[in-house]
């Protein structure tokens, strides 16, 4: 006897946010978060998308950039708070993971939309790497919504 996964709920990211299809299509593993379903979707202020996972629901959204990139979204522990990491072919940013709220941004350009490394993070630095542009590392402030220092960055190619 076959089965049928049943479909709870779905999204089209084109229809509903006027998302443009990346060049390797939607291809960024979300995130979940307690009832949250974290999303890289993309179109005007929706580069991140959280949504209740049981009911598909917009819980917020959030970042604006040309595309929303290939790296899944990332949780860290900084400054007392956790902090939603987004990192899109423009720059690399800190979320309040509840309310989309932004913390900080630092942009780091990636050449042909090529966001895709996940960030690391060791203690109070964060590293985040990419083929074309090279690498950044960050110092995480203790005030998460406080700029913080670019301790390195490095070109590659």
């Amino acid at each position: 006897m076959q089965r049928r996964a049943q479909s709870f709920w779905s999204r089209d990211y084109k229809k509903d946010y006027s998302a443009k299809t990346p060049t390797w299509g939607f291809a960024a593993a979300p995130l979940l978060d307690g009832n949250k379903l974290i999303c890289l979707v993309g179109g005007e202020g929706a580069v991140a998308v959280a949504f209740d996972k049981d009911t598909g629901k917009e819980l917020w959204h959030a970042l604006t950039a040309k595309e929303p990139g290939y790296c899944t979204p990332t949780m860290i522990q900084a400054a007392g708070k956790q902090q939603l990491i987004i990192w899109h072919p423009e720059a690399v940013n800190s979320l309040d993971p509840e309310t989309g709220q932004l913390y900080w941004r630092q942009p780091f350009p990636s050449n042909t939309g090529l966001s895709i490394a996940t960030p690391r993070q060791m203690g109070d630095l964060l590293f985040i790497t990419t083929f074309y542009n090279g690498s950044l590392m960050l110092r995480l402030d203790q005030n998460p919504t406080r700029r913080f220092r670019c301790l390195a960055q490095q070109e590659s190619q």
